[in-house]
């Protein structure tokens, strides 16, 4: 029985790449103006796919889009944007899961290679998870954001890392984790990872579920209707 249930947020917590949402969702309240934006995410979107993304490349790409906003600006779009965007794309199995974890009594977490400063709220809010491993941005004296990444980001064997330091906090070791994932860019995680349940599987990942006998969920927001 495993004792920490370790979750990706995009595409396996909920139905959307929040990065991708959240930038489409400033242009569409006018916070960002040049549509340009969309080149960028949409070369970084295929890189992703092809498992050749820079993370560093795509912040000196995207930031700047958004970057004239303080911190409480962006903290008081960002709660408006967990409500009306990202709480109906809540997968009702993820948030089952969840919750079955919890009464079972094994500490829950969530690590992604999305921004911190929507990933934690939304752990949080949504999900009742309050420790949240996600990619820190750094900062001006202004509190305006600066293209560049604070520490290890949690994408691909970044993640390894960042699940080494939360289960040493915990006390707990790797054999003791279930790893629940989408995509082909977690594959270090998950063969780390005590045991791994995929969730809508992106075809490499669907055949690393097949060769190490890992369970295959299709979730969907039918419930949600």
């Amino acid at each position: 029985m495993p004792a920490v249930a370790v979750f990706d947020l995009d595409r396996t917590l909920i139905a959307a790449d929040t990065t991708i949402f959240w930038t489409d969702w400033l242009f569409e309240r006018g916070v960002i103006r040049d549509a340009r934006y969309r080149d960028v995410n949409q070369t970084m979107l295929l890189a992703y796919h092809r498992g050749e993304m820079d993370y560093s490349e795509y912040l000196r790409g995207i930031i700047p889009f958004f970057n004239h906003l303080s911190r409480d600006e962006r903290l008081g779009l960002t709660e408006e944007f967990i409500e009306t965007r990202i709480a109906p794309l809540v997968f009702p199995e993820g948030l089952a899961r969840v919750q079955e974890a919890r009464a079972l009594g094994m500490d829950t977490l969530i690590i992604s290679a999305s921004w911190s400063f929507l990933a934690r709220p939304i752990g949080l809010h949504l999900f009742g998870i309050d420790k949240s491993y996600a990619v820190d941005i750094a900062e001006d004296v202004c509190g305006r954001l600066i293209p560049e990444i604070r520490g290890t980001a949690p994408f691909r064997e970044g993640k390894i890392a960042k699940l080494h330091h939360a289960l040493s906090a915990l006390g707990r070791s790797t054999e003791e984790t279930v790893f629940f994932t989408d995509s082909r860019n977690d594959l270090p995680l998950a063969l780390t990872a005590g045991d791994c349940e995929t969730v809508n599987p992106d075809p490499a990942l669907r055949q690393a579920a097949v060769n190490n006998h890992w369970i295959v969920n299709h979730w969907d927001l039918s419930f949600n209707k």
